[in-house]
Formats: structure tokens, sequence, C-alpha cells
């Protein structure tokens, strides 16, 4: 028994494990068709897992690259046996299909502080099997819609078996009302999900298709977003996670209705464009970071504000006018207005972070600073300004709440950072491509480094007696976005060698 068997029996067959404890419609165009059939098709969220083994051996090469990998199979060995279920007599022939786990109540999954019933459905591979399993441990509860009805061990299982189909809720309530779904025109359908995934992995195993649009209706406190034009034209989102050779990847889609949209509309700068990051210290865990057009953003989140809040936001426009006039300079037009070319950031786990920023006119941007800095401790007399040292062209700004910050012109760019050793490696540290990456914002780590840090940080030591044994086969983790009025698409990928 390998491990991912026996992974993709403890993540994708709870089901089974449930019914232990404790006849599809000839129309489905397919068993995956059949399992999403239970759901109506406004449902809100859907998680689809493939049951067919074969699907998870590059995960399976992945995990053995790990040390103690098969601690893995022992533990679901042994939760098995607990169980009193044989993987191979009584699992292996149900595999195949895809199992979907799904919710009809949309009010309910948006709602923190409620239980939502869930639904899950599975077209098996054996009837006979499966009738076995489902009557072992169970009480028959008579029938519904042409199922036989039964209720596990726990009061919330109930489970429904007709032919090769399962279907399973912790609601009787929801479980018979699944089966009834299941036969009317409005139900969810394969063509309803996949759509969902257009341009993401088409054989990924595990995936999640999340109606927004939906979602967003059913809860009663977002009204308000659904006032900012690109969150209305929001309608479906999209996950798939795979293993290749070399790592994994999850790749999503954020569909837009793009009748109506703008490039202005949206959250970040249109276009597959990358822009460059810094390149990264050989021997420092940091993240880096990079963003086409900021400018882009911050339009975006006033746009979004005044959308909102109206009252609050000619509120903060009065505010920023009166600011601007104090200070010397017209936010709108000396700042946000110059931010149209790339920024790049570095952060760290101890809190340190620096930006650089490329500038539409540096001249003009640097008299626009000098006002600011001039003016700023007639502002806020809770905050000092340090002019820069000569030869220097970086100011300091300490606040009496013991924040310092570094901010100033060089080499034609804006750099802040809050830390000034920082504030000078940014100012002068090289530009590389985002190799790969698509889209306005793209963002690159040393997984290793970051997680060896963590857990020297944050585990009293463990990294140095051994934590670094779980962490060596770890690269590079990248992210990325691109947006276009038809949505927001890119993924992260984390490297396994």
């Amino acid at each position: 028994m390998t491990v991912l068997r026996l992974f993709l029996l403890a993540v994708a067959l709870a089901a089974a494990f449930a019914l232990s404890a404790c006849g599809g419609d000839d129309e489905a165009a397919s068993a995956l068709d059949e399992a999403v059939g239970y759901l109506p098709e406004d449902s809100g969220f859907a998680f689809i897992a493939s049951t067919d083994t074969e699907d998870y051996e590059d995960f399976e090469q992945l995990l053995d690259k790990f040390p103690f990998g098969g601690r893995v199979t022992d533990m679901l060995t042994q939760r098995l046996a607990a169980e009193g279920v044989d993987y191979e007599d009584d699992l292996k022939p149900l595999l195949g299909n895809y199992l979907v786990i799904g919710v009809a109540d949309n009010a309910s999954f948006t709602d923190s502080e409620s239980d939502t019933p869930f639904v899950m459905a599975l077209e098996t591979n054996d009837q006979d099997k499966l009738e076995e399993l489902a009557t072992t441990d169970t009480e028959e509860r008579g029938e519904a819609e042409g199922y036989d009805i039964y209720q596990g061990q726990q009061d919330d299982t109930w489970i429904a078996v007709k032919d090769e189909v399962v279907v399973l809720s912790n609601s009787e309530e929801e479980l018979k009302a699944a089966l009834e779904q299941r036969g009317e025109d409005d139900r969810l359908t394969e063509d309803d999900v996949e759509a969902a995934f257009e341009d993401l992995a088409e054989d990924a195993p595990l995936r999640a298709y999340v109606n927004v649009k939906a979602l967003l209706a059913a809860d009663p406190d977002t009204g308000d977003a659904l006032k900012i034009k690109w969150v209305d034209h929001i309608e479906t989102l999209g996950f798939a996670v795979d293993a290749h050779d070399d790592g994994v990847s999850l790749e999503y889609r954020l569909g837009t209705d793009p009748e109506g949209l703008t490039d202005e509309d949206l959250p970040l700068a249109a276009g597959a464009e990358a822009p460059q990051v810094f390149e990264r210290e050989g021997d420092s865990a940091e993240i880096v970071l990079g963003l086409r057009d900021p400018s882009r953003v911050i339009e975006f989140g006033l746009a979004a504000a005044q959308a909102v809040d109206p009252a609050g936001f000619g509120q903060f426009e009065a505010g920023k006018e009166q600011i601007g006039k104090r200070l010397g300079i017209d936010v709108d037009k000396d700042v946000i207005d110059q931010l149209t070319g790339d920024l790049q950031a570095v952060a760290t786990l101890d809190g340190k972070f620096g930006l650089r920023a490329s500038v539409e006119d540096a001249a003009a941007f640097e008299r626009t600073l000098a006002k600011a800095m001039d003016g700023l401790p007639k502002f806020a007399d809770d905050v000092t300004v340090t002019e820069p040292a000569k030869g220097e062209s970086l100011y300091g700004i300490a606040t009496q709440g013991g924040q310092t910050y570094t901010l100033g012109m060089a080499r034609g760019a804006f750099v802040f950072a809050n830390d000034a050793a920082l504030a000078g490696d940014v100012a002068t540290r090289r530009l590389v491509d985002a190799d790969g990456q698509e889209g306005a914002l793209v963002a690159v780590a040393d997984a290793e480094r970051l997680a060896n840090e963590a857990l020297a940080k944050f585990t009293s030591g463990l990294q140095a007696i051994g934590g670094g044994l779980f962490t060596g086969p770890l690269g590079d983790y990248t992210q990325s976005a691109a947006a276009s009025t038809e949505g927001i698409s890119g993924g992260i990928q984390l490297e396994i060698e």
C-alpha cells in the first residue's frame, strides 16, 4: 500500500470512514457530472478530488524526498485498522472517479457562527462493495427518490445509496434535498464547474469551485462591497492543485464579467508583463516582491472607498487636501500620479521591510519630498525628521512611539524602509527579471531559508537539532497575479528538489 493511496483515503474518501463508523441518473454526462448534480446550480462551494490513485503518483514521489515520509503510511494504516476498514478489500474497488464535497446553503456558509450542512457524492466502481460497506454498522432509514437511506452510528451521519452512487451529509434534511436536487433542471453541472477552471491545469487531481457571485448575494454584509464596480462583476473562483517532478503548484482564476469593465476598474494594472524584482541575497531569508504601476492599486482603493462610503470618502478627501496644503504639496498630482512605474519591495521574518519605486519625474518628486519633510514636524508634533547627511539623500523619521523610518530619493527612485541599513541596501540593489512569472504582481522567496529561519525563531531551536532535515528539499517559492477585464489569474509554485 503506497503513501498516496492512504493519503487519498484520508483526504478524499472521508465518507468511507463515516460509512464504516456509523444509481445515478443515466442523463449524467460523466461521473463528475453525476457527483456535482446533487448540488444546486447556485451552490457557493464545491471541492472536487480525483479518487484515481495514479493521479497522485507525483505527490508520492515528492513526499518521498522528505525524511520519515514512511511514517505517513504507518499513521494512516493505524487509522484504517482502528476503523475496521481494509483498504485493498473495502475501499480500493470503489475508487477511480471524482469525489465532490459541497454546500447548498450559501447563507450558512458565509456565516461564521452557523453550522453549514454539507453534501458529499461519489460514483463508485463497485455496486456490491458499496452496498456491503454502506450496510456495515448503520441503521436502515427507509427510501427517498429511489435511494436507500442509512444512518451511521453518529446521529449526524446520513447516507444514501443507489446503484454505484453514494451520497452523504451531516443532515437528514440536507441529504434528502440533495437527492431531490439531482433530478431537477437547476442542478449544478460539470459544464458549470469546468468553466471556472478555464486555463487551469486540466489534470489537477485536487480542485475547488467557488461561486463568488452567489456567496456575495447570500451574505447580507456584502451590500457595500457590491457597490464597487469590479467586485459586482466577479463571477466564479477556481483553484487547481497539482504536483510535478520538481514541485507543487496551486493555480487560480477569479473570473469576472467583462461587460462594462475597463482596465481602469481593475485592482491591478492589466496585462501579462511582469515587473523586475530585487536580486535576492544569497544567505538571507527574505521575500522579494515586484508591482507594476502601484498607482493603479491606490486608485482602485480610493474608488472602492468612495463607492462604499461616499460621505466618509468626502471627509477623507477634505482631510487629504488640508494635509497637502499644510505640507505644501498636491497629494494626487505630486505623489499618486508619480507612481506609475515599477515598485520593488523586500521583507524579512523579523519585520523589516524596504521598497524602491520608480517615479515619472524624479526631480519633481524630490522637490515634493523636500517640502513634505520640511512641513511634517509642524503637522505632527510627535514626529522628528532628520535631514540627510552631507552627500546623502535619505531622510530619517522617528516617532514618539519608537518607530523609525528612512526615506528619500536615490538614483532617481523613491526609497522607503523601516530600517536604515535596509534602506541603503534597496537604494542600490540590482534588479533581475522575474523568470517564468506573468502579471503586475510577482513575488519570490527561498522556501528552505524561510522555513529554517521560522523554525529557529519560533520553535526554540528546533531547526538546530534537526529541523533542517525536513526543510532541505524545499526550493524557491514563487507567486504571481495577472489582471484583465475577464478576471485575475495566477498561482503559487513551490519547488521541491
